[in-house]
C-alpha cells in the first residue's frame, strides 16, 4: 500500500520531483568525488600535496553546506506541493504516524536513489577529475582507485545527515497542523495589501551604497580582507532588503506611470503580478542574484591567479636560486650553491651579485612614504632604494641623476611624480621594466624600486645573490637539488632563500587546486541556481494560471497572453542577473587589490578575465531563461489546476 501511494506521490509531483532528483545527482556526485581525492593517498607524493590537500577540504566543506541548504529548499517545496495529497490522506483515516511513514519512506527513497546513482556517476569520473587536478597543479603521476570507500562512506553520511534532518523537520510540521490545514495549505490565499516598505527599503539601499564603497575603497593591505569580508555581509543583507522592499517601491511608482501602467496591457499585467507576489518573489530573487554573484566572483578570482601564475613567479624568482643575506655578513653562499651543483651533476651559474636597502614596510600618503602607520595591518607597500651604479650594472643602461632625483619601478601600485623618502624628495621618473626589481621576502606589499644616486647611510643594505642551472632538468631533481640547497644554507635573521621550481611548484598547488575547488564549488551553486529558477518559474505558472484564463475570457487575445508572459518572465529573470554583475563591477576594483597580495598587478588581464566570466554566466542564465520560460508558458497555458499544483 505504501509503496502504491509513494508512486502516485511521484507521478502526481513528477514536475518537482526530478529536476530536484536529478540535481541532488549531480551534488552527491560532486561530493564523492572531492571525498575520494581528499583522501586518496597517491596525491601525496608530491610537492606540496598538503597545500592541495587543505583545498580539497575546504571545497568539501562548501560542496556539504551547499548540499544540505539544497535539499533543505527542495524540501521545503517539495512539503508544499504534499500537503494537499498528505491532508486528505488524514481526511480519509491515516494517523500521524502512517504519514510519517510515508512521508519519511518517500524521503529515504529519494536520497537513496540519488545518492546510488550519484556515487555511481562521480566514480566514473574521479579518474578523469584526478587527472585534470594533476595537470592544474602540474603534479608528478597518480594513480587514483577506481573507487573510493571512504568517499562512499562520507558522502553516505553527508545523505544520512541530510535524511535525518529532514524526516525530523517533516515529523514536526505534521504534528503541527490539523487535517484542513493540511489539505488547505498549498490553496491561493488572497494576498494581503502591501504597505510601501519605506524603512526597509531605504535599509537596504544604505547597506548596499555602504558596502558598494567599502568594495571600492578598500587598500591592498591586511586589513583588506577584513574589510571585504564586511562589505560582502553588507551586500547579502542589502540585496534581500532591495529585492524585498525595495523592488515594491519602484513598482508602485511604475503603476503611477500611465504610460507605463495604463496604456499597455502587457505592462499593467506584468507590474500588477510582479507587485502582488514580489514580497515573496524578492526572496528568491535575491538568492538567485547572490548565488550568482558568488560564482562570478569566485571564477574570477580563482581564474586570475591561476592565468597570473607565471607572472608571479618572474616577479618573485627571476633566477632560478636567490640568496639574500645582510651586506656586513660573511656568506658561503656561491661556494655552496656550487658544491653541491658538482656532487648532483648540476651545472649552475651566478648571473647577479648586488646590494639593495633593507625592504620598508608602509604606505604611500599624498606624497611622502610613511612607515609603519597604524600598524603593519595598513601597509600597503614595500620600499627597496638601489644605487644608481648597481642599476647600470645589472641592466646594461647607463643613467644620469641629479642628486633629487630617482628612477622608481612600482608594478602595483600608483606612484605620484615627487615622493618625499624620510629627511630626501625625489622627482621621480617611472620605469616600465626592470628584471631585478623585486620583493627578496615575499611579502604581500607591492615593491616600489627606488633607484638613487646614492644609497643613504643609515639603512642597513642587504647582499642578493641570485643563481640560475639547467632548465631541461626533470622537475623531481630540481627541487631534490633546492632542497639540498636549503638544508646546506641555513636562514639567520634578516636573511632569505627563494628558488624558482619550489615556488613553481608552490603556486601551481596553489593556484590550480583553488581553480579546481572554485570550478566544483562554482558548478554545485549553477545547479542549486538553476533549480531555484526552475522551481519559481513552475510556482508563478501555477499561481498565475487561474489569472490568465480569467483574463482571456473578458477578452485578451492569446498573442496578447505570451507577450505578457514573456514580459513577466523577463523582467524577473533580468533582475537577478543584473544585480549578479552589478556587484561583480562594484566588487572589481576591491577584488583586483586583494589579488595585488599575491603579486597579481596585471589589471588588464583581469579586465579580461572579468567580462569573460560575466559573458560565460550570461549564456548559462540565458539558457536556463529559455528553458523555462517554455515551462511556465505550457503551466500557464494547461487550463485548470491539478493535484500536482504548487502555489505559495
Amino acid at each position: 500500500m505504501m509503496i502504491k501511494l509513494l508512486a502516485s506521490l511521484w507521478q502526481a509531483h513528477r514536475r518537482i520531483y526530478w529536476p530536484a532528483w536529478l540535481a541532488t545527482v549531480v551534488l552527491v556526485a560532486l561530493n564523492y568525488l572531492l571525498f575520494a581525492l581528499a583522501s586518496d593517498p597517491s596525491l601525496r607524493h608530491f610537492g606540496f600535496s598538503s597545500l592541495t590537500n587543505a583545498l580539497l577540504q575546504i571545497g568539501v566543506v562548501f560542496i556539504v553546506a551547499i548540499t544540505l541548504g539544497f535539499l533543505g529548499y527542495a524540501d521545503n517545496f517539495l512539503a508544499k506541493a504534499q500537503s494537499r495529497a498528505f491532508g486528505l490522506y488524514r481526511m480519509l483515516g491515516m494517523t500521524h504516524w502512517q504519514l510519517g511513514g510515508l512521508m519519511s519512506l518517500d524521503r529515504f527513497s529519494f536520497l537513496a536513489t540519488a545518492g546510488l546513482v550519484g556515487v555511481c556517476t562521480g566514480t566514473i569520473f574521479t579518474r578523469l577529475a584526478g587527472q585534470v587536478l594533476l595537470r592544474l597543479i602540474d603534479g608528478t603521476a597518480i594513480h587514483l582507485a577506481f573507487w573510493s570507500a571512504r568517499g562512499t562512506a562520507s558522502t553516505a553520511v553527508v545523505l544520512a545527515l541530510g535524511l535525518v534532518g529532514l524526516i525530523v523537520v517533516n515529523l514536526w510540521r505534521l504534528q503541527q497542523v490539523s487535517p484542513q490545514a493540511l489539505f488547505t495549505t498549498g490553496q491561493l490565499e488572497k494576498a494581503p495589501a502591501a504597505k510601501t516598505p519605506w524603512l526597509s527599503g531605504s535599509l537596504g539601499l544604505l547597506c548596499l551604497g555602504l558596502a558598494y564603497w567599502q568594495a571600492i575603497s578598500v587598500k591592498p593591505s591586511m586589513a583588506a580582507l577584513v574589510q571585504f569580508m564586511g562589505a560582502t555581509l553588507l551586500v547579502v543583507i542589502g540585496t534581500y532588503l532591495v529585492f524585498m522592499a525595495g523592488s515594491i517601491l519602484i513598482l508602485r511608482q511604475l503603476q503611477k506611470w500611465p504610460r507605463c501602467y495604463y496604456e499597455s496591457p502587457r505592462g499593467m499585467i506584468a507590474i500588477s503580478g510582479l507587485l502582488t507576489r514580489m514580497r515573496a518573489n524578492g526572496a528568491g530573487l535575491a538568492t538567485i542574484c547572490l548565488l550568482c554573484s558568488a560564482v562570478m566572483v569566485l571564477l574570477f578570482g580563482s581564474l586570475s591567479l591561476y592565468v597570473g601564475r607565471s607572472r608571479i613567479q618572474r616577479l618573485w624568482n627571476p633566477a632560478a636560486i636567490q640568496v639574500v643575506t645582510p651586506l656586513k655578513q660573511r656568506t658561503q653562499a656561491h661556494q655552496t650553491v656550487v658544491q653541491l651543483a658538482d656532487r648532483q651533476g648540476v651545472a649552475v651559474r651566478r648571473v647577479a651579485d648586488y646590494s639593495i636597502t633593507v625592504p620598508q614596510y608602509g604606505k604611500i600618503t599624498g606624497a611622502k612614504f610613511s612607515t609603519q602607520l597604524g600598524g603593519a595591518a595598513s601597509n600597503t607597500a614595500t620600499l627597496i632604494l638601489i644605487s644608481r651604479q648597481t642599476y647600470q650594472r645589472l641592466t646594461h643602461h647607463p643613467v644620469q641623476l641629479a642628486a633629487n632625483q630617482a628612477l622608481v619601478y612600482s608594478p602595483g601600485q600608483a606612484v605620484p611624480s615627487k615622493l618625499k623618502v624620510g629627511e630626501a624628495t625625489y622627482h621621480l621618473h617611472r620605469l616600465a621594466h626592470f628584471k631585478w626589481g623585486i620583493d627578496p621576502t615575499h611579502s604581500i606589499f607591492p615593491p616600489i624600486y627606488l633607484v638613487v644616486n646614492q644609497l643613504p647611510a643609515q639603512l642597513p643594505q642587504l647582499r642578493v645573490q641570485a643563481f640560475d642551472y639547467q632548465r631541461t632538468l626533470p622537475t623531481t631533481k630540481k627541487l631534490a637539488f633546492e632542497q639540498s640547497v636549503t638544508a646546506a644554507l641555513p636562514m639567520a635573521d634578516n636573511s632569505y632563500l627563494s628558488m624558482r621550481q619550489t615556488i613553481k611548484t608552490f603556486l601551481n598547488g596553489l593556484t590550480g587546486g583553488t581553480i579546481f575547488v572554485g570550478f566544483l564549488i562554482s558548478l554545485a551553486m549553477l545547479v542549486t541556481t538553476a533549480i531555484v529558477i526552475y522551481f519559481k518559474q513552475l510556482t508563478e505558472g501555477m499561481a498565475d494560471r487561474r489569472r490568465f484564463v480569467t483574463m482571456q475570457a473578458v477578452g485578451l487575445t492569446p498573442l496578447e497572453t505570451a507577450a505578457a508572459i514573456r514580459t513577466q518572465v523577463l523582467a524577473v529573470f533580468l533582475l537577478p542577473v543584473g544585480g549578479a554583475l552589478l556587484n561583480l563591477a562594484v566588487a572589481f576594483p576591491g577584488i583586483r587589490k586583494i589579488l595585488k597580495l599575491f603579486s597579481m598587478y596585471d589589471g588588464w588581464l583581469e579586465l579580461k578575465i572579468a567580462v569573460g566570466v560575466a559573458v560565460l554566466l550570461l549564456v548559462i542564465y540565458l539558457s536556463v531563461y529559455a528553458v523555462t520560460t517554455r515551462l511556465y508558458q505550457r503551466v500557464v497555458a494547461s487550463g485548470q489546476p491539478t493535484a500536482g499544483d504548487v502555489v505559495r
